[in-house]
């Protein structure tokens, strides 16, 4: 029932959903999704049979949400899904989520928040891009943006030294560390305990610290 443990089958089972207008996604509970960029729209749930009832699967506009009902806490379970889409735009990973993102190119702007433990890797090339993490969460891309802006918070870790950017914002607090690489100019803000390097020969350096933080190249 809701509000109690639930402990994966281990009879595994795929759902096969037909949408289609979508260029957001927003994934919750550990689900662990693999995004491609692809001419047409497909979404495939991969779960241990008895938590498709569980299942939080809605379309509003243009984002896909998959998670699970609130008050769900699952054990031994598979939780993936394979999700093509033309374009991507906003990513919202929260709770302990792992992504991979293969073979984007769009000059689109790029929206990305993660929270908890999320983790982030793959490539992409767009337009204007703007991430947002908090907690322990991580990112990892390769390919690049026009311009960047980075906030990390917490525990946060952004590892962009081959993800290519003209003028870059790195704001990081708490224990975060942000690497970038940028080619125009830099605005670096750094306080607590946090990081933030760079990698190559921005134009510019703007760099504000504060307690034991650093800004400095690689």
């Amino acid at each position: 029932m809701l509000g109690a443990g639930i402990t994966g089958s281990g009879q595994i089972v795929t759902k096969n959903y037909d949408l289609a207008g979508f260029s957001r996604l927003a994934v919750g509970h550990a689900f662990q999704v693999e995004v491609t960029q692809g001419p047409n729209h497909s979404v495939a749930v991969t779960v241990d049979d008895n938590l498709v009832e569980h299942l939080d699967f809605t379309k509003s506009g243009e984002k896909l949400q998959i998670k699970l009902v609130p008050g769900i806490n699952v054990r031994q379970a598979t939780m993936k899904a394979a999700v093509t889409l033309p374009e991507l735009t906003g990513l919202d990973l929260s709770g302990a989520v792992r992504a991979t993102l293969t073979g984007f190119s769009s000059g689109k702007p790029l929206d990305a928040e993660l929270s908890g433990a999320s983790n982030l890797r793959g490539d992409i090339k767009s337009g204007d891009a703007q991430f947002d993490l908090s907690g322990a969460s991580r990112v990892q891309l390769r390919g690049g943006a026009k311009t960047l802006k980075i906030t990390a918070t917490g525990a946060g870790n952004v590892n962009f030294d081959e993800y290519q950017s003209a003028d870059t914002a790195a704001h990081a607090s708490g224990a975060s560390r942000i690497t970038v690489a940028p080619s125009g100019n830099l605005v670096a803000d750094a306080s607590g305990a946090s990081t933030v390097s760079y990698v190559g020969q921005p134009k510019d350096v703007q760099a504000h610290t504060s307690g034991a933080s650093s800004v400095r190249g690689k």
